[in-house]
């Protein structure tokens, strides 16, 4: 059956190129409108979800996986939703760095080690990262100070502070802080090439050494590389630490911060530039992501300087192919350790991938081992073809529909609910920047789904979100399936720009905590509740 997809979705895309010219606003809202049954201009029944969980990040849901390779993992959801004082997703990456500095302080002789990139970067965010300050988990602005009497510290000068304590830091940025508005008046930033260039050379507390001996900073200076969307190519925001000491003085490692919010600036309500939904999840225990993604920004440290992508997006869809064709073969362990940058999980762990973009394999083609996009609307179609119901949601602002690989992944997505005909299967799609009405017309409510939300939100701009949510049948048992990532779907997030994508794999056996939390954060229109699984 997925064959016969492949000839008919290449036809469609012809159909589809053909035929179609760039539609107003108006109209894909219109389309949009038409298709939905419950057209909802606000999320309403988030707020009971909105309180923090008692742990040290003040996330919005845990979930903990045993035996991932030997050993314990576990996720925590970070989330801030639109208009919401505090509970900012940075807080975490600001208390990660700070209690990284902790061990390092007890343990002076170990070899520790945080890597941190962001698209945007701010060098006056500030966090409270002290536990006993009734101000812990908020955010503010610091311009005149590195750090106040009341816990809060820059982020940008725990970094600094990080590295002269002989930590091994790893720095990469590509524009200053957006600014943020303060009664209508545009705050603006000073300059993080300045901040920690000037920091460079200042003395270490080692004898004879310097902050630069132990920082590495780039600008990634990326300008042209002849496609579209130059202006955003090093989109990563990513933060990893080897060690680090918890509030109760227990020691880690391993932990990997990932999310849709840019190092920004912050509102006196701490709500970021663009106020609108963003996430972030936090992944500790888990050695194997947390090297990959290290090893994924240093390599990219050695390209920042140059004015265009192409040799670092050459060199990463390289490396991308290689490892996946190894891994795939069951060769992994032909990869230096301190070389990969793509992790497809083990026999060990069915739970965990993480994917950075350029992506390997074939740009223009459905490529299920390299894109995972592709490779989960592909199990989305064999789920639809046994039966059970399918589920699918994908929040994306920018969904750009004017490339072919966009047409393809809606032609996927509408395949496989137009196989099922299950009245149990859900459909909700945020993407204002798209039309998806003529894929998703002909589902009837009551008919052949249960529910269908379609660009329905009054304000296109509510999310900031690129993350997708799945949930199918295969070998006979249900996947819960959370692809949590940075890009911003248009021709050159997936080949060009550098992006992260998460994949986090739930089952009756793991339990589908991360599944239903952030599934009732990010879409309360539709009932996550009552398909929790306890494990």
């Amino acid at each position: 059956m997925r064959k016969i997809f492949y000839s008919i979705i290449s036809l469609l895309l012809a159909t589809t190129m053909l035929c179609s010219v760039p539609l107003a606003q108006g109209t894909a809202t219109q389309g949009a409108e038409a298709l939905s049954n419950t057209a909802t201009a606000k999320p309403s029944t988030r707020q009971e979800l909105l309180t923090p969980a008692n742990n040290d990040f003040l996330s919005r849901g845990e979930a903990s996986y045993e035996n991932i390779n030997g050993g314990i993992v576990n996720a925590y959801t970070l989330y801030r939703d639109t208009d919401e004082s505090g509970n900012n997703p940075n807080f975490a990456q600001a208390l990660l760095i700070y209690q990284c500095i902790k061990y390092k302080e007890k343990h002076p002789e170990a070899d520790v080690s945080i890597t941190c990139s962001s698209f945007h970067f701010s060098v006056a965010l500030s966090a409270c990262v002290d536990k006993n300050s009734p101000d812990y988990g908020h955010l503010k602005n610091i311009y005149d100070a590195e750090y106040d009497d009341n816990g809060y510290y820059r982020l940008s000068y725990l970094l600094v502070k990080a590295a002269s304590l002989g930590i091994d830091v790893t720095v990469i940025g590509q524009l200053d802080a957006a600014g943020v508005k303060q009664n209508g008046v545009l705050t603006g930033d000073y300059s993080f090439d300045w901040y920690f260039t000037s920091h460079l050379d200042d003395e270490a507390q080692i004898s004879g050494k310097t902050v630069g001996d132990y920082m590495t900073f780039r600008v990634a200076d990326w300008k042209s590389y002849g496609d579209k969307s130059a202006a955003d190519m090093m989109h990563n925001k990513i933060l990893t630490v080897s060690h680090y000491i918890d509030n109760d003085g227990n020691e880690h490692e391993d932990a990997l911060w990932t999310g849709s919010i840019n190092i920004d600036g912050v509102t006196s309500e701490e709500k970021n530039g663009n106020n609108s939904t963003q996430s972030a999840i936090v992944i500790t225990g888990h050695k194997k992501i947390r090297q990959v993604a290290e090893n994924y920004l240093k390599l990219m440290v050695d390209y920042c300087d140059q004015e265009e992508i192409v040799p670092f997006r050459d060199k990463v869809k390289e490396l991308n192919t290689e490892q996946i064709a190894l891994i795939l073969a069951g060769k992994e362990n032909e990869i230096p350790e301190d070389e990969q940058i793509v992790y497809l999980g083990s026999e060990s762990d069915k739970v965990f991938e993480l994917y950075f973009t350029p992506l390997g394999g074939d740009f223009s083609s459905w490529d299920v081992e390299n894109n995972p996009y592709a490779k989960y609307i592909d199990k989305l179609i064999s789920g639809a073809e046994t039966g059970e119901y399918i589920e699918f949601s994908w929040n994306n602002v920018k969904y750009v529909q004017s490339f072919e690989l966009a047409d393809m992944l809606l032609e996927g997505i509408s395949y496989a609910f137009r196989l099922s005909a299950n009245k149990s299967n859900m459909l909700s799609l945020h993407l204002p920047e798209a039309d998806p009405a003529p894929y998703f017309e002909e589902l009837v409510v009551g008919e052949n789904i249960g529910t269908k939300v379609v660009n329905t939100y009054v304000n296109k701009w509510w999310y900031h979100t690129k993350d997708i949510q799945l949930s199918y049948v295969e070998n006979g048992q249900r996947q819960y399936v959370t692809v949590f990532n940075s890009l911003n779907l248009h021709e050159g997030s997936m080949y060009h720009q550098t992006n992260t994508i998460l994949v986090i794999k739930e089952t009756e056996q793991t339990g589908n905590d991360i599944y239903v939390n952030y599934g009732q954060l990010l879409n309360p229109h539709i009932d996550y509740l009552a398909k929790r699984i306890s494990k």
